[in-house]
């Protein structure tokens, strides 16, 4: 530690570019995520801490895109930028925890589909897909030893795609030419287009100047991606991570609500954007309302609804509500 002289300038600056200077630099921010949601949701315990994964992508979505739109070989993604990320947390908490920083997770072949509203006068919508993919093959990674190397890696093959539904367009995330073939600097230079992505377990869909109306936001586990080795681990269930901006998902719906056997008990069915958690509330004469427990949707099949077993004092009549859970 060094003291400054006495009446001396006491501020300092210093430039440090490089790898050395990022790493300890994103670290710090990350932190600084941890540290605000902290904040926010005060009572969560440790089994409630965010995945690395939802970390990721919550650096991810909020970088600056200083380039032409998407990743690029020289940039990454963009700069990251704390404050946006922090943004990000915020915008959850007050649509309500899962809204738009989600965790679920999905079995090979199935895949989740809700709808998102555009937010007034966003000027950019951005979806960041994140997972930690399981170990790729570990003989046939041994074996790899040239650099730059062409092989697949991934176990699990998991694609975002967005719809806006009044137009039917279809946002795929961005992708860079691979150059498996030339390896060309004109190649690598190229400029980011979209495409479904079998390569990467980053995918980061953006929309500039985005259209009212609905989006269909559709996550699907496609098994193995086209290329992997002929004997890979198996595709299983993978936890994916989602941040969203510029929309807003749909209001739950409960589909049905059946009575059990003990007069307090009933079974309720809804439907919902996956990783949401809500507060079930229950009441008599739709003023007083009593918090009857939290529970987080989970990415169903289509057509089945999320399930949940409800209680509450018998009674002639009674009611229930779901609410995005601040």
């Amino acid at each position: 530690m060094i003291s400054a002289a006495a009446n001396a300038d006491t501020s300092a600056s210093i430039f440090w570019s490089g790898t050395s200077a990022a790493c300890p630099t994103v670290a710090a921010a990350l932190g600084l995520l941890m540290e605000r949601r902290q904040q926010l949701y005060p009572n969560l315990t440790a089994a409630d801490a965010l995945r690395g994964s939802t970390l990721k992508a919550l650096a991810i979505d909020g970088v600056d895109d200083v380039e032409p739109p998407g990743p690029s070989y020289d940039g990454g993604h963009g700069l990251m930028n704390a404050r946006t990320s922090v943004d990000r947390l915020d915008q959850d908490q007050i649509t309500g925890r899962g809204s738009l920083v989600k965790e679920f997770s999905l079995t090979v072949g199935q895949s989740a589909s809700w709808i998102a509203n555009s937010v007034p006068g966003a000027t950019l919508q951005t979806y960041t897909l994140v997972r930690s993919d399981p170990q790729g093959p570990a003989p046939a990674l041994a074996t790899i030893t040239a650099p730059d190397p062409r092989n697949v890696m991934l176990v699990n093959n998991i694609n975002i795609q967005v719809e806006h539904l009044e137009t039917g367009t279809i946002f795929h995330p961005w992708t860079l030419n691979p150059d498996l073939t030339n390896r060309t600097a004109a190649a690598r230079s190229g400029a980011a287009v979209r495409a479904v992505d079998q390569r990467n377990n980053v995918e980061r869909i953006t929309i500039a100047t985005p259209l009212a109306g609905r989006y269909r936001i559709t996550v699907t586990h496609a098994g193995s991606p086209a290329g992997a080795p002929a004997t890979p681990p198996a595709p299983s269930a993978q936890v994916v991570s989602l941040v969203m901006s510029g929309t807003v998902p749909e209001l739950p719906k409960i589909t049905g609500l059946v009575k059990s056997a003990p007069a307090t008990e009933w079974l309720l069915h809804f439907t919902s954007d996956p990783g949401a958690v809500y507060t079930i509330e229950t009441s008599t004469d739709l003023q007083t309302w009593t918090n009857s427990g939290t529970v987080v949707s989970a990415a169903m099949p289509a057509g089945t609804p999320n399930s949940v077993v409800v209680t509450a004092a018998a009674s002639p009549k009674r009611f229930w509500r779901l609410r995005r859970r601040q």
